[in-house]
């Protein structure tokens, strides 16, 4: 038995040291809508493509185009433009710091991530980065020489999303059986002031402050079972001793059809735009709830409205200074809605997220806003 042990591990490592190291040589420009940000300033419209962020110019509604480009090697989870720069969540491909005044955004500073450690999230707060890594949350400064300088670490097991107002720094934390919501001053983050946990967030996605106060913080709590039936949205309410949920409501899904979960939102003074993976309204249309919030604590969130998505979704970005709400669709590419009358079927159209592949004898339908056109190869 000794010798049989030596023998596999001499071949493991023997079969070990003929490995190779894969380096990559390309990869598809696009894909699957995820991400969806809003630049009011210079009306552009910032777009996780899978793995490829892409920025439109939105100045004129009958014509958004690309105006820039830039291929990663993770999913684009988030970002966040500062002054020229554009900073980057791309899950195990880190953190960029991009020229978003370059049409192929050069690489500013990149922060690697390590291990099984993504970022999930990112927050900045002037040229200060949270970053959620699925372990902790990490503060990373970027600094006059346009390097990223780790600062700290923080917080609970399994941060997954993070946010800041003010004073206090929000962390969102998955886990079993339940999601964890910490609430911390800036100045002592090493212990959290108010602690809240709910089993119907074990798998919560996305946390957010209110606008009009810094004491409601809204939870995306993602998937509420493994089937995806159903999916979780709740207010929560702190004094700086207590955490607790003030309002709360859900979205159904249908097994191996639709799957409910509450996976972003965006907001403008507290009227909530709250994406749903594929939550439904009824049986064939999958909804973006729209919520009155003003009230909170002291009276509950109002409904609105449910506008349109266009089938699965999994971002929403309130275009500010505009009538219009992008919606990131991961069919569709990007859906754009008049939501000024909250009338679900106002789109503009269909911004597409990914190229055509040629190939001969082949027609490809190609979706651009606001028409559908067809292509011949």
């Amino acid at each position: 038995m000794k010798f049989f042990l030596i023998f596999l591990f001499g071949s493991v490592v023997t079969c070990y040291s003929q490995v190779d190291i894969l380096e990559s040589v390309g990869q598809t420009p696009g894909g699957a809508g995820y991400h969806v940000n809003y630049d009011s300033a210079s009306q552009r419209l910032f777009v996780g493509c899978g793995t490829s962020i892409w920025i439109y110019d939105t100045r004129d509604t009958a014509n958004y185009h690309v105006i820039g480009r830039r291929p990663l090697m993770g999913m684009v989870n988030e970002t966040d433009l500062y002054g020229d720069i554009l900073f980057v969540a791309a899950t195990h491909d880190g953190v960029w710091a991009l020229d978003a005044s370059s049409d192929t955004l050069n690489p500013i500073a990149h922060y690697q991530m390590s291990g099984d450690s993504a970022a999930y999230d990112l927050w900045r707060t002037n040229d200060t980065l949270y970053i959620a890594d699925g372990k902790q949350v990490r503060m990373l400064k970027f600094d006059s020489t346009d390097s990223f300088t780790r600062l700290t670490t923080f917080g609970p097991d399994n941060s997954f999303c993070v946010t800041r107002k003010g004073t206090y720094v929000a962390i969102g934390a998955q886990g079993i059986p339940h999601g964890t919501v910490m609430v911390y001053h800036y100045d002592n983050l090493e212990t959290p002031l108010a602690i809240w946990q709910n089993n119907n967030v074990w798998n919560l996605q996305d946390i957010q402050f209110g606008d009009l106060q810094d004491d409601i913080i809204y939870v995306c709590g993602g998937a509420q079972n493994l089937l995806f039936t159903a999916s979780y949205f709740y207010a929560l309410h702190h004094d700086s001793v207590f955490l607790s949920a003030v309002d709360s409501f859900s979205v159904p899904g249908i097994i191996g059809f639709a799957q409910a979960n509450i996976n972003n939102m965006d907001s403008q003074n507290d009227t909530l735009f709250i994406s749903t993976g594929a939550g439904l309204n009824n049986l064939f249309q999958t909804i973006v709830p729209v919520y009155d919030a003003t009230g909170l604590p002291d009276t509950n969130m109002v409904h609105l409205a449910n506008i349109r998505p266009g089938l699965w979704h999994f971002d929403v970005a309130r275009m500010d200074g505009t009538p219009y709400l992008a919606m990131s669709s991961e069919w569709l590419g990007v859906l754009i809605s008049d939501v000024s009358q909250l009338q679900p079927e106002d789109t503009l159209g269909l911004l597409s997220t990914t190229h055509p592949i040629p190939s001969r004898g082949i027609r490809y339908w190609i979706s651009i806003a606001p028409t559908v056109t067809s292509m011949d190869y």
